[in-house]
């Protein structure tokens, strides 16, 4: 467990660190926007260099400086800088305020620092005339076939995606893993992650504009979110395993004889009736609490990584949190079931039952903690969902259920590698449809490719090999 503790705190030590480098590239995106106006129009702009500059003294204003060759119609290149200074960044995106700008023919005044704020950047023109990356900034990155861009492009766009699916996928192993029945409600528990993080970032930015102490830093905001969709998650787990599932093997354990008793012995009609009535009524009841808002976007800012003929691969760095974050829980989710007490418990009602209960492991105890940690990661993977797209609706967990269950299946759902493993390998599925083919089509292809995987073999990619039934 200290091992589990220590990884645990570099994750959280490395999810803080990125949020944090958003500042630089969000703030050079709207310093790279101001520079065709200050030059005469039809100007060509060839950005050379970005780079960060200390903050200014007298007060905590911070900013970054941008080298550039400018060229304007009829003269020669020239070089340029420009020097552009914000205050701190904060959670929403309308805090990054530019509060001066000094070029190399001297400071920009105070009346046209007003006009371009207050009028040329919220033109949305704007952006399609900012230059981006310069022949020198290009130089410096890789530059790949030009058959390779498309596909690479989908799949640095889908790595959010790919993070939930894979933790869906664990969410179904767990469970059938140790009673072999599927849930079919975590598309709704992910739903119920991803509102209450969309309502505790919204809590956290009306703190901030009632300026109700300093403000939350983003990094801190969107940690905070995170645990509290994890948790209310777990929580609504807690009460499934309690109220229904409970219940259900409780009776099946008293009913069957003492030969028969164990957690795999009953009929999985109830479970399946149960779960698939909690994926209706969770979503109705989402409806109702949940407001039409969207977040404002958080570390969106594209960077481009890498070249494929005049096609520039960019990534956002909240895809890359996002999915870096995702395996680092995927990781301490197989590490805690194989080296903590709760993991060992878990094998052993999984593989006999019968025999765990004689060593007085209790199996009702073993499945509320399995239910609550299932719920508590759906929770995570809708939080995700709902900070990379702006929010979550009421019944987009359904889809996203079903579509992490054909992962979980893929995989081989009686096994929680197998399952991850079948979440990134329809991440991947997308991506090369979506750079080949019409997008249109790409989820009724995702569930044929899931049949003929199950023709040939019926256990998945880490499952069971003969034909035997699967139990549901």
């Amino acid at each position: 467990m200290n091992r589990i503790a220590r990884l645990f705190v570099i994750v959280v030590a490395a999810f803080l660190t990125a949020c944090v480098s958003e500042t630089d590239s969000e703030q050079a995106r709207i310093c790279r926007a101001i520079l065709p106006v200050l030059h005469p129009g039809g100007t060509v702009i060839d950005v050379s260099a970005v780079g960060a500059l200390d903050p200014l003294e007298g007060n905590a204003l911070v900013g970054l400086r941008i080298d550039y060759l400018a060229k304007p119609p009829g003269r020669r290149h020239g070089a340029h800088y420009t020097l552009c200074y914000f205050d701190p960044v904060g959670f929403s995106a309308s805090e990054r305020v530019l509060r001066a700008v000094i070029t190399d023919r001297g400071h920009v005044s105070e009346a046209a620092l007003i006009f371009i704020t207050r009028y040329y950047l919220t033109d949305p023109e704007t952006a399609a005339e900012a230059p981006g990356p310069g022949t020198a900034e290009l130089a410096r990155l890789p530059h790949l076939p030009e058959f390779l861009g498309p596909f690479l492009q989908h799949s640095l766009a889908l790595l959010p995606m790919t993070g939930v699916y894979a933790l869906l996928a664990a969410s179904y192993a767990l469970v059938y893993g140790l009673i072999g029945r599927i849930n079919l409600a975590f598309g709704g528990f992910a739903a119920i992650g991803g509102v209450a993080g969309a309502l505790t970032l919204f809590g956290l930015q009306a703190i901030r504009r009632l300026e109700i102490g300093s403000g939350v830093p983003p990094a801190l905001a969107l940690l905070f979110a995170a645990v509290i969709a994890l948790t209310l998650a777990a929580c609504w787990g807690e009460a499934l395993a309690a109220l229904v599932l409970g219940p259900l093997m409780r009776r099946d354990l008293i009913d069957h004889t003492v030969g028969e008793r164990s957690m795999r012995a009953h009929t999985g009609q109830p479970i399946l009736i149960a779960t698939a009535g909690l994926l209706i009524a969770l979503p109705e009841f989402l409806a109702l609490v949940q407001q039409p808002r969207w977040l404002a976007p958080v570390l969106s800012t594209p960077s481009v990584v890498a070249v494929a003929n005049t096609l520039q691969i960019t990534v956002t760095p909240f895809s890359l949190i996002v999915f870096v974050s995702s395996m680092s829980v995927a990781l301490l989710l197989l590490l805690l079931m194989k080296r903590s007490r709760f993991g060992r418990a878990w094998r052993a009602c999984a593989d006999d039952p019968l025999t765990a209960s004689l060593f007085g492991v209790s199996q009702m105890r073993v499945l509320g903690l399995t239910v609550t940690l299932a719920c508590g990661l759906a929770g995570f993977a809708g939080f995700i969902f709902c900070v990379q797209y702006g929010n979550m609706g009421y019944s987009d967990g359904r889809l996203l259920g079903m579509k992490a269950l054909v992962a979980a299946v893929a995989g081989g759902i009686g096994s929680l590698p197998g399952a991850m493993l079948g979440g990134l390998t329809l991440g991947i599925l997308e991506a090369l449809w979506s750079a080949n083919l019409p997008i249109e089509s790409r989820d009724i292809a995702i569930f044929c490719a899931l049949v003929a995987l199950l023709v040939l073999r019926p256990g998945g990619l880490f499952g069971f090999g003969d034909l035997a039934p699967r139990r549901v």
